[in-house]
């Protein structure tokens, strides 16, 4: 008896292609239609690695069935113990033969079985962390290159928003802003003195994402004609800064994933007066230092979790520093070290912040900070949908990380502002943001299992076979699933047995049994019934 191979694979081959290639023209037209260069992500090695995953699974699966068919045929026979067996005697080649003959197919066919059920989900299983490790959310050559080149020169005019910062700290600060990062970038007044420092009134810089001067470009609005109240927008981009009645330098969140494809405003800064007034102040020159920020998102994807780990890096005049997440709250004075909480001294007090997103703050009176204005959920549905290391799991969120990426491509003060937005004197910051893969010997969970179960499962093959006084049945295992011969040909007495059902008759099904004798019988029921005398010698034609 032969297996039954379907043809139904074709089409589902062909439907996974069709699918691959509709959702990569889905997102080509999703980006032509708002203006950017079409992102290459679905190109990239996890997602094309997936795919003869995916055919691969598919195989696998037509295999199990077609086996599992299989063997739903043969249930209607009842199995003698192979052990009482004895196939090579002629005796054994009856009518009671043929149940014995059975039980070796169907327990290779079973063996089989297992196997592919073992080896399908290992296969999806492995190709997912294989390829998976250290997946960087860019497009396929495009290279995070440094952004803002022309100013890893600091300015030298005496009005200078980076009089006093190093020429090092100024080229740490832009060469660690990426083009795919999300940026807070810090600004500083012009000092008068050695201990004092001059704001002034809406000294403003911004820039686009093509390090392009947008500065020009910010329109200010006040409203009912206060000269505090005021909204600070960017034409076109999602930008808007907003004032209170304290000085503060208002701040920009940008989602990663879309700065290479939009133009959207990589960083803006404002400085405002001191409230009732819109003339220059005079204030403490601690006021006027600050260094930036880059906080670092280390993403894994581990047995399914997807969890993030936040490191950040202190940008002073004395270079890098990290910043080790120990505790919630972080200590660090302007220009001065980590001591491993966060606060920051105002006149010999320290004025403690909580530890969100963005740091550095300075200012008089009770400081309260809730972090950067971004629905960490949508960041985490969004990238796991996108970094999905099977093709089909990815397909089916696809409309999960389209609808979350056009939420975060669309316009919402929600992102940036809040409620309970700060109205503390906020002195910049710098925010970079990179999402990464790190999978290390995760496949050695998977690989461990499936080695143990086919060992298992090989052993319990090995072990009925050597049961058997017939000889080595084991050795031709692949081959009897196929015909249900068994696997010693040396035997002259060896004859070949092959077997049709017909499905059709449900009570009167036929097995033929050829050979150098031919008896044709039925199965009625779960009764063997000859039909016919036993022949030997010469085969005659029926008249």
């Amino acid at each position: 008896m032969k297996l039954s191979w379907s043809k139904t694979w074709v089409p589902e081959v062909i439907a996974d292609v069709l699918v691959l290639a509709s959702c990569a023209v889905l997102v080509a037209l999703f980006a032509k239609y708002n203006g950017q260069p079409p992102p290459e992500w679905y190109l990239s090695i996890p997602a094309l690695a997936t795919f003869p995953t995916r055919l691969v699974e598919n195989l696998l699966s037509k295999i199990l069935q077609t086996v599992i068919n299989q063997l739903s045929v043969l249930r209607f026979l009842v199995p003698r113990p192979l052990r009482e067996l004895d196939i090579y005697n002629k005796a054994a080649r009856s009518v009671e033969g043929a149940p014995g003959l059975i039980y070796v197919a169907r327990l290779n066919l079973a063996s089989f079985a297992a196997i592919v059920a073992i080896t399908r989900p290992w296969i999806t299983t492995t190709a997912q962390v294989a390829f998976s490790q250290r997946t960087e959310l860019v497009p396929v050559g495009t290279r995070p290159v440094p952004i803002c080149q022309r100013l890893s020169t600091p300015p030298t005019d005496p009005g200078s928003l980076y009089q006093g910062v190093s020429d090092e700290t100024i080229r740490a600060m832009f060469n660690g802003v990426m083009a795919t990062d999300s940026v807070m970038l810090s600004v500083k007044a012009e000092c008068a003195g050695a201990d004092t420092c001059v704001w002034h009134n809406y000294s403003t810089i911004a820039l686009d994402y093509q390090c392009q001067d947008m500065t020009s470009s910010i329109t200010r609005l006040c409203a009912n004609g206060s000269t505090t109240n005021c909204t600070f927008t960017l034409p076109s981009t999602q930008l808007t800064l907003q004032s209170y009645e304290q000085r503060y330098i208002s701040q920009a969140y940008l989602p990663a994933p879309f700065l290479n494809y939009t133009p959207f405003a990589l960083a803006a800064f404002q400085m405002m007066g001191l409230p009732r007034s819109l003339d220059n102040a005079t204030v403490l020159a601690a006021q006027c230092v600050v260094y930036p920020v880059v906080n670092t998102y280390v993403a894994q994807f581990f047995s399914g979790e997807f969890t993030e780990t936040l490191l950040s890096t202190w940008y002073n005049d004395t270079g890098p520093q990290p910043i080790l997440p120990v505790t919630p709250e972080w200590l660090m004075t302007p220009g001065g070290t980590v001591n491993g909480t966060f606060s920051i001294s105002q006149n010999n007090s320290a004025i403690p912040l909580q530890n969100k997103d963005l740091e550095f703050f300075t200012g008089s009176g009770n400081v309260s900070y809730n972090g950067i204005y971004y629905d960490q959920d949508q960041h985490q549905r969004l990238h796991s949908s996108l970094l999905d290391g099977t093709i089909s799991q990815t397909i089916g969120n696809f409309a999960l990380a389209l609808s979350t990426a056009i939420r975060l491509s669309t316009p919402s003060d929600s992102l940036y502002d809040s409620p309970d937005a700060p109205e503390t004197q906020a002195l910049g910051q710098a925010f970079r943001y990179e999402q990464r893969i790190r999978i290390r010997w995760a496949w050695l969970t998977p690989l461990a299992v499936a080695a143990i179960l086919t060992t298992f499962v090989l052993l319990v093959t090995i072990y009925q076979s050597m049961k058997a006084k017939s000889g080595s049945v084991f050795k031709g295992n692949i081959l009897a699933i196929f015909n249900m011969a068994p696997a010693d040909r040396s035997n002259k007495a060896m004859y070949k047995a092959t077997g049709s059902i017909d499905h059709q008759k449900a009570g009167n099904q036929k097995f033929v049994i050829r050979g150098k004798e031919r008896r044709r019988f039925r199965i009625v029921g779960r009764q063997v019934r000859a039909k016919g005398p036993f022949r030997s010698g010469p085969r005659t034609r029926r008249a």
